[in-house]
């Protein structure tokens, strides 16, 4: 019996221990289908991401974003591995991506967030791979652009993180083409958040090393249509840089240059979505430089053409408020160069269609708000000036409805509603001068340096908003003010507003024509007080300024309108050359088109000089 017995247990045995080898070999073969199924996933979520990205499928990458990680959320611990954790990561940075494009920001914020704490806890656990890293850099740069559709002062913070860190990698011999290419996001998106500096070199620096790093990798050669439409975008950001920073023919010939790699790769594939919003941005941005440089007709032809590519976007892909918010972006620029030609109708009817796409595009994000209403604000001068006061009175009421719906929304801390609050302001103060109560515009002017004063700016973003508000309110206060002959005060005024000019600034050529604006208005206040001598100090290089300018003007019609303001004030401030000098400003005036004529800015100035003539 025993021998029978131990018989049994030793075949007992020999069975369990083949079953254990085959349950142990199943278990290995499950493992590796895992592996191999988290390994596709991630391919989908990153490599064919691309491929959808470039085809305008948003919805698509972040539902197949969000499935790989609710699979992801719904395995147990013990099988979330290091290369789990990585893959998932992954696909919370597309996810992320795409809810941001299509103004879905609190779960880009939380997807974008939680990969961070992935891959951050992998580094700090001594994972150090080229993987980790490129994954954490790409999640905090995704990261940064929520923070700035946020109006989040910690995006450039946040941007410069993800450059030092890629900068670990590619300062490594030989780096690879995936940390080339992540490199080169990372710094178009650090780049495009330094537009805001005043100082618009470091820009420049960081856009031409992005575009650099996608050179490297056959960008301009159309090798790989992925990486030459990032060459394509990187160039796009930088052409505004370098119009920012005075560079205006080497803008151009950047943008020109890359414009036809852009067209190239549409050649191959016609709804490839980089290159068309690169090639729209250098459209509009060539259409800047010649508005710029007083050539506004010859800004329409790329400005429509950016404008019809920026719709083709738009119209494939109607969910992706960055899109609509760039269509705007362009109608208000092409509005602005058919102001300047003096076809104020055209430029009204263009004002109309920036306020129904930026309508759509202000649903999305606080700054894609804040953008939309800079925009009403700013239009309310031009139909203000064209006579068109009601429906002035009706963006302003549009304005403050989003100021409202702003402070309720945005957390404690959050510049968002006081912005809001004073783009309203603006409008009213604009709106009570045309009605003709300077006291009251003056008023409402110096309640919004009140409220500047209680601002506390940090980043460089916040000080540039800052300033542009100083700069508007002090302006239409010194207006105001010397409409009322309270010319000490308007002295004051005009200088704080040239003061904060000097940081809101866009590109040196039509920031020169601003603040020869100011400096006439300075000069009017000076003569008010009896002090010709300091008034003309001011008012000649303006003068000068405006003779030069008129030499190169080929369409601009309004520079005419300014430098007849200024010699205006020149007459008043130079006894001996008054009826010269007021006799060409005449001139100038009755020169221009019809509708710039009627304009009520142009008209002051007539009146004040036909006043002064007797």
């Amino acid at each position: 019996v025993c021998v029978v017995l131990a018989l049994g247990a030793i075949a007992a045995a020999i069975f369990a221990f083949f079953a254990s080898q085959r349950a142990k070999r199943a278990e290995d073969a499950a493992q590796q289908s895992r592996v191999q199924a988290e390994s596709l996933l991630g391919y989908l979520t990153v490599n064919f991401a691309r491929e959808l990205e470039n085809s305008g499928q948003l919805e698509v990458i972040a539902s197949l974003a969000k499935r790989e990680m609710d699979y992801f959320h719904g395995l147990p611990d013990e099988l979330k591995g290091p290369e789990t954790r990585r893959t998932a990561a992954e696909a919370l940075v597309q996810f992320a991506r795409a809810s941001r494009r299509l103004g879905n920001l609190d779960p880009a914020w939380e997807a974008a967030s939680e990969a961070v704490s992935i891959l951050e806890t992998q580094q700090q656990a001594g994972n150090a791979s080229e993987e980790t890293t490129i994954g954490l850099a790409s999640a905090l740069d995704t990261q940064a652009m929520i923070l700035n559709n946020q109006q989040n002062s910690k995006d450039i913070v946040t941007a410069q993180r993800a450059a030092d860190l890629i900068a670990t990698l590619s300062s490594r011999p030989n780096p690879s083409p995936a940390i080339l290419v992540t490199e080169s996001e990372i710094l178009k998106t650090l780049g495009f958040l330094q537009l805001n500096d005043p100082d618009k070199s470091k820009a420049v620096e960081s856009l031409r090393k992005a575009q650099q790093r996608t050179i490297e990798l056959g960008g301009r050669e159309v090798k790989d249509s992925f990486v030459a439409g990032r060459y394509v975008d990187a160039a796009g950001w930088l052409v505004v840089a370098l119009l920012g920073d005075g560079r205006y023919d080497e803008a151009r010939a950047v943008g020109e240059e890359a414009s036809q790699v852009a067209d190239r790769i549409l050649a191959q594939d016609p709804a490839h979505r980089s290159a068309l919003f690169g090639l729209s941005l250098m459209q509009q941005s060539l259409g800047d430089a010649s508005t710029a440089e007083l050539r506004p007709r010859d800004a329409i032809r790329p400005y429509l053409r950016a404008a019809a590519v920026q719709q083709t976007l738009v119209d494939f892909d109607p969910k992706n408020m960055i899109n609509q918010n760039n269509l705007a972006s362009v109608q208000f620029s092409t509005a602005g160069a058919y102001w300047s030609m003096g076809q104020v109708d055209d430029a009204l009817d263009m004002l109309d269609s920036v306020m129904v796409t930026g309508r759509i595009s202000g649903a999305s994000g606080t700054a894609l708000r804040l953008g939309q209403m800079f925009t009403l604000a700013v239009s309310t001068y031009f139909f203000i000036d064209a006579g068109r006061l009601a429906k002035a009175r009706a963006i302003a009421d549009e304005l403050g409805s989003y100021a409202a719906s702003l402070q309720k929304s945005e957390p404690a801390g959050s510049l968002a509603g006081p912005y809001g609050a004073l783009l309203k302001r603006v409008a009213d103060a604009r709106i009570a001068a045309a009605r003709g109560d300077d006291r009251a515009a003056r008023d409402i002017c110096a309640d919004i340096n009140t409220r500047l004063g209680t601002i506390h700016a940090t980043s460089g973003r916040d000080q540039f908003i800052v300033s542009g508000f100083g700069f508007q309110g002090n302006e239409q206060k010194a207006r105001s003010e010397l409409e009322l002959k309270e010319y000490g005060a308007a002295e004051q005024s005009a200088r704080a507003a040239l003061a904060a000019k000097e940081k809101f600034t866009f590109d040196p050529r039509s920031d020169e024509r601003v603040k020869a604006q100011l400096s006439t208005i300075l000069a009017l206040s000076l003569v008010g007080q009896g002090k010709p001598g300091e008034a003309r100090e001011v008012i000649e290089p303006v003068v000068k300024l405006h003779r030069d300018l008129a030499r190169r003007n080929q369409s601009d019609e309004t520079q005419k309108v300014e430098m007849a303001a200024a010699l205006y004030a020149e007459a008043l401030a130079d006894p001996p050359r008054r009826s010269a000098l007021l006799r060409e400003s005449r001139a100038l005036l009755d020169s221009v088109p019809a509708q710039i004529k009627a304009l009520a800015s142009t008209r002051l100035w007539s009146e004040r000089v036909r006043a002064a003539s007797g």
